[in-house]
């Protein structure tokens, strides 16, 4: 493999893991560099299937690896004794001074100066549109003719930030959220459910009246009708395919026999001496339906596109949301990452058989 398409692989298999420590991404591109891109997917598949089925636990077993460190257990066990050091170690060094290693740095580092953000919007750019997402529970529900309104409130500044970021206020920020009627119907019975938590998708702006941000739902769910409404989902497509493999099965991979003309009726007795029978006319067989095109045409595809990407995004969430529980309730993990991965195959399948989409 190209050093591009390692640094590529391996960054994939990072991210699926959730490795974001810098010598962790650098053994996963050693491990691709070695073994190659067939068998550094099946050690990602593998360590996925181990994690669902609750995970692998440390040599002493005092506590259960990271789906991360099922990938290296894997890979190592995986080489002879004389490959190991080189598994471990051979692309690190190989890289140290390649797209891996840390940049000099030419900036200084970041300190909070509203004289210094005044300058930048002195020339400000253009923002073309605005998408918020808001998760968790809802406040007071106050209901108009067409309108509900709610009010949340974040807990605290995120934590899991990018290395570099400067922290951001500490004070809570205000919601305001305005959603249709119509759409408010559809979870107001499910949101009753203290485990259950909303999804809202919208545009939003600043009020300075309410010193926080106002949000315009075009889309609310909640946590648990997403998720039913993609294991509904799941299930219709097993259950398509698995028509389709049996259909398959059953006539060879060709379309189904005609059925057979229906026997005709025989024809009353007649007074006048009975004339000889003529043969029956052989049974016309009906014609074989046209076959259907293979695979969904470029504009099927490009809406099974987005509905990846909303997938992919649910996907992630839902990852986020596991992680985000102590150690020892972080179930469904692997079944969460495993999820994520077909998704993102789906996608790339998708993007390889419909080029620019």
């Amino acid at each position: 493999m190209s050093e591009d398409s390692v640094n590529s692989l391996a960054r994939e298999i990072a991210e699926t893991l959730g490795e974001k420590d810098r010598l962790a991404r650098m053994q996963i591109a050693s491990i691709v560099d070695h073994y190659g891109e067939e068998t550094a997917r099946a050690l990602l598949q593998q360590a996925l299937d181990i994690e669902a089925q609750g995970g692998m636990l440390t040599a002493q077993g005092d506590r259960r690896r990271t789906v991360g460190g099922v990938f290296f257990h894997l890979a190592i066990q995986r080489a002879n004794p004389q490959e190991r050091s080189r598994v471990r170690q051979y692309y690190i060094r190989k890289n140290l001074r390649g797209s891996f290693a840390p940049k000099p740095r030419k900036t200084h580092t970041f300190v909070w100066d509203a004289q210094h953000l005044q300058t930048l919007f002195a020339e400000p750019g253009e923002v073309k549109s605005v998408k918020i997402i808001l998760t968790g529970r809802p406040g007071r529900i106050q209901n108009f003719k067409d309108l509900v309104i709610t009010t949340m409130q974040n807990a605290g500044p995120p934590t899991n930030l990018p290395k570099g970021l400067p922290a951001p206020p500490k004070a809570p920020t205000k919601y305001v959220v305005y959603i249709s009627a119509k759409q408010w119907r559809k979870v107001a019975e499910a949101i009753t459910n203290p485990e259950d938590s909303l999804f809202i998708e919208g545009l939003c702006a600043y009020d300075p009246e309410i010193e926080g941000i106002s949000v315009y739902a075009t889309m609310v769910t909640t946590k648990l009708l997403r998720r039913a409404a993609q294991e509904e989902q799941r299930a219709k497509t097993d259950e398509k395919g698995a028509e389709g493999a049996e259909a398959s099965g059953e006539n060879g991979g060709t379309s189904a026999p005609p059925k057979a003309a229906p026997p005709a009726k025989a024809a009353p007795p007649a007074k006048a001496p009975a004339a000889p029978k003529a043969s029956a006319a052989p049974a016309v067989s009906a014609p074989a339906a046209p076959p259907k095109p293979a695979g969904p045409t470029r504009d099927e595809a490009a809406k099974l596109l987005v509905k990846l990407y909303k997938d992919e995004d649910s996907a992630r969430e839902a990852i986020d949301e596991i992680k985000g529980l102590p150690p020892s309730q972080q179930k469904g993990l692997g079944e969460a990452l495993r999820e994520l991965q077909r998704i993102k195959n789906e996608i790339k399948a998708l993007k390889q058989q419909f080029p620019g989409l």
